[in-house]
């Protein structure tokens, strides 16, 4: 039977490693993962992997309800994965029923290293909003308060990238490079989308059509009411007209994008020019030249020194003398 429902869309996903790599170890950190279509981070059969400081929201933009129907993992997932060692990841979804941290069959948490508590601050995981798997309940993951971590602006920069190495003893100085309350994002019902839910979309488009100029410049499709927060909160540019279904769909909508800059319009190098090597003039040495030409001047060509119309008159020229050097 044909499958009708979608199961993938991560941001983050590694997969179909454990038949294959029998040895060795994975590392996912420091990843800054939202608003992709299902999961923000998936460990997939592939076992000796460490995840940590990863950011994850509002992931799960693929409606769940027919005809695509995805699952309701809209977090960090494991399928299938074993010795798995996971600390300070922060996770929020938009909608409570999805599940942030999820464990499916097959799964086994790798043991911690000595003197690592997966409960203490600097390594628990951080749960906003979500659904949590009870194989999750043993301390690793706590979840915080929805009044409190869902934040009500845009993101501004990424994490700092974490270190590589994995700890073999407990650090003394880890704390998390990007908690969840400075990863803020634009309120949901500011979409375009989320503000005109009584739109008609054609029958062959899809909202997803309309915002796809406004998303190729890195931009979001915002109700015409975001304009303040686009320009004064979020530092970005708001475009009005040309984006988001304004003029196709008549909605009051506009492109909330980062400043576009140019590339900037360079000249071609041009090569250098060379001027020509000249060879010296080397001045003769020869004795002084005394004789006549030996060519009768009325019926020879003039000589290169004299003008090149024909003489007016037929006496002889005379070639200067030289000095000797």
């Amino acid at each position: 039977q044909a499958q009708e429902f979608i199961i993938d869309g991560s941001g983050v996903y590694i997969s179909r490693n454990s038949e294959t790599y029998t040895s060795g170890r994975y590392e996912l950190s420091g990843n800054v993962a939202y608003r992709n279509g299902i999961n923000g981070l998936v460990v997939h059969k592939t076992d000796r992997c460490l995840v940590r400081d990863n950011v994850l929201y509002d992931n799960g933009q693929v409606s769940r309800d027919a005809p695509e129907s995805r699952q309701n993992y809209a977090g960090l997932t494991l399928n299938t994965a074993k010795e798995i060692t996971v600390y300070n990841n922060s996770v929020r979804v938009t909608f409570s029923d999805d599940k942030a941290f999820q464990m499916d069959s097959g799964c086994t948490f790798a043991a911690d290293a000595a003197g690592v508590d997966v409960t203490a601050k600097g390594y628990v995981n951080n749960n906003c909003n979500g659904q949590v798997a009870s194989t999750w309940t043993d301390g690793r993951v706590v979840t915080l308060d929805p009044a409190v971590c869902i934040p009500t602006s845009a993101p501004t920069k990424a994490p700092t990238k974490a270190p590589t190495k994995a700890p073999t003893m407990a650090p003394t100085t880890l704390t998390p490079t990007l908690t969840l309350t400075s990863s803020p994002v634009v309120p949901p019902n500011q979409s375009c989308e989320a503000g005109n839910p009584s739109t008609v979309i054609p029958a062959d488009k899809h909202w997803g059509y309309y915002t796809y100029g406004c998303r190729q410049k890195g931009g979001e499709c915002l109700t015409s009411g975001s304009e303040s927060f686009c320009d004064t909160d979020a530092g970005n540019v708001w475009a009005p007209d040309g984006y988001c279904g304004t003029a196709a769909l008549g909605v009051s909508c506009g492109c909330c994008m980062p400043p576009q800059t140019s590339s900037p319009t360079t000249s071609p190098t041009k090569a250098p020019t060379r001027s020509p090597t000249k060879a010296p003039t080397r001045i003769p040495t020869l004795s002084p030249v005394t004789s006549q030409p030996t060519s009768n001047p009325a019926t020879s060509s003039p000589v290169s020194s004299q003008p090149t119309s024909k003489p007016t008159t037929s006496s002889p020229t005379t070639i200067p003398t030289l000095s000797p050097v």
